[in-house]
């Protein structure tokens, strides 16, 4: 016998009384406890049995009278018998249900992902539409032309489609070549995450909710929680409330380009990083034409007494490490770097000197800068910020 709460959670579910907080719980109940899914499917079967038993006694009541046969006649016309109601509502439900947790009466294997709404198709391999209820494995390629939901059984996740859509299922998630997507994800146990892999970058969840779309680039919103994104190039973190666009990898017959770093969308940055300023690494002071440094400056080479320079970053006071990431055709200088003393420089400071390794070359950067709360560099003070700037002759 199970455990009474969840058995009346079982019984609410074959009643029709469930609801979605109460349904999340039961399936999370048949994924997590061997002994109660084995006893949820053999009830799922006497629901069956019990169906079946009420159909045959009903045929027989209205096959015996000529009167009680033209009755049910009439009734058929305007609703269903209401003693046949609710066993046929909680069996077509449980029909969802057990496809989605991997419990089908005839034992075959359990599906990767069901379809729970929507329409979907297979890119390639067979003809026909997909419907609610259809499992999906490991390796299908799916089209969506309008919308669709699907839920991944073994980690729970949920992601509704908005089409046209081009995915693909993996082992570790989904595969996204077009379209837009919004993922909710429980949490994961320790070791476990779920992804989702674009042609420009990797997003990686523990459990939160968050969006991606797939176009030319890739844009990923965060709703809840932290996200790991990464491309060719670095990893990049996004928390609540942060976007991120990581452009289309250029073509091998082509060069690559000096900005391939992603960039933080506009009105998320952060009020922990106060302004950021060009140093001159021979004297160790700010370069005055570029104190601050705002976003989409042009940097003139010959406006600098040298070209090899750092960066100052004024922060919150509350403010312990700074982590800088940059991206451009700088040469000598480390593309990450954690500043965990003031004042917070890039490539780093020594004895109170920046290290004089960055040497400014013409073309794009991107510099993301990170704050946090701790020396260990571990708890975000906000979002991170960004500002781009073009070196010129």
């Amino acid at each position: 016998m199970p455990d009474p709460n969840l058995k009346d959670l079982a019984d609410a579910y074959f009643d029709g009384d469930l609801g979605a907080v109460e349904l999340v719980r039961l399936e999370a109940a048949i994924n997590e406890d061997e002994a109660f899914r084995r006893w949820f499917a053999g009830q799922c079967r006497r629901e069956t049995a019990l169906h079946a038993v009420i159909r045959m006694q009903g045929d027989a009541i209205i096959a015996a009278s000529p009167s009680t046969h033209r009755l049910a006649r009439r009734r058929r016309r305007f609703a269903r018998p209401m003693t046949l109601a609710w066993p046929i509502a909680a069996l077509a439900a449980a029909a969802l249900l057990l496809l989605t947790i991997g419990l089908s009466t005839g034992g075959g294997p359990r599906p990767d992902v069901v379809l729970v709404a929507g329409v979907a198709s297979r890119a390639e391999g067979s003809m026909g539409s997909l419907h609610p209820g259809a499992g999906l494995r490991v390796g299908d390629r799916l089209a969506v032309a309008r919308t669709a939901t699907l839920r991944f059984v073994a980690s729970g996740a949920e992601v509704v489609l908005d089409g046209p859509a081009a995915l693909s299922i993996r082992s570790d998630g989904l595969g996204l070549d077009a379209g837009h997507v919004d993922c909710s994800l429980p949490h994961q146990r320790a070791g476990e995450s779920f992804h989702v892999s674009t042609p420009q970058a990797v997003i990686e969840v523990m459990g939160t909710r968050f969006s991606v779309d797939v176009a030319e680039r890739t844009d990923v919103a965060v709703h809840e929680g932290i996200v790991t994104v990464s491309d060719r190039d670095s990893t990049l973190r996004l928390h609540a409330g942060q976007r991120g666009t990581w452009p289309v990898p250029a073509k091998v017959d082509q060069p690559v380009g000096p900005a391939t770093g992603p960039s933080i969308g506009p009105g998320f940055v952060a009020n922990v990083v106060r302004s950021v300023s060009l140093l001159d690494a021979t004297s160790d002071r700010p370069v005055a034409a570029y104190t601050p440094l705002v976003d989409g400056a042009v940097v003139s080479l010959r406006r600098l007494p040298s070209a090899t320079v750092g960066l100052l970053v004024d922060t919150d006071p509350r403010v312990d490490a700074v982590r800088f990431q940059v991206y451009g055709p700088s040469r000598g200088s480390p593309n990450s770097s954690v500043e965990v003393k003031l004042p917070f420089t890039y490539p780093g400071d020594v004895s109170k000197d920046i290290n004089q390794t960055w040497r400014l070359v013409p073309g794009s950067y991107r510099v993301v800068i990170e704050c946090y709360e701790d020396f260990e560099a571990t708890a975000p003070s906000g979002p991170a910020s960004s500002v781009s700037f073009t070196v010129s002759d």
